[in-house]
């Protein structure tokens, strides 16, 4: 599993691969699965309070404060964040999320 959760967990996938959506904190860089699959994104903002998460599956922008997308045009930091994963996952498909540098989305 790509969630960083779920690894130290060891928690077993029942899910097909293709049902889950992983999701960068676009304030850490810690990956996490996302709320319709083990929650640990969700637990993770109730933790910390970081609010954004980007999804490796669609690139789109969560705001857990907001409870709603968040287009990324909205801020220059936004913005570089989606065009990074956008621009990995075109050039990468299968790219590592555990591998990202937080400095270039964060």
């Amino acid at each position: 599993a790509s969630c960083a959760t779920c690894r130290v967990n060891n928690v077993t996938e029942n899910v097909a691969l293709h049902n889950r959506e992983d999701w960068i904190c676009l304030h850490c860089g810690g990956v996490f699965c996302g709320r319709y699959h083990h929650k640990h994104g969700l637990h993770h903002f109730q933790l910390t309070g970081h609010a954004l998460a980007l999804s490796l599956v669609d690139v789109s922008i969560w705001c857990y404060n907001c409870m709603s997308y968040v287009d990324h045009n909205v801020t220059p930091a936004l913005q570089a964040a989606y065009n990074y994963v956008f621009r990995l996952r075109q050039e990468q498909p299968n790219f590592a999320p555990h591998a990202l540098q937080p400095s270039y989305y964060s």
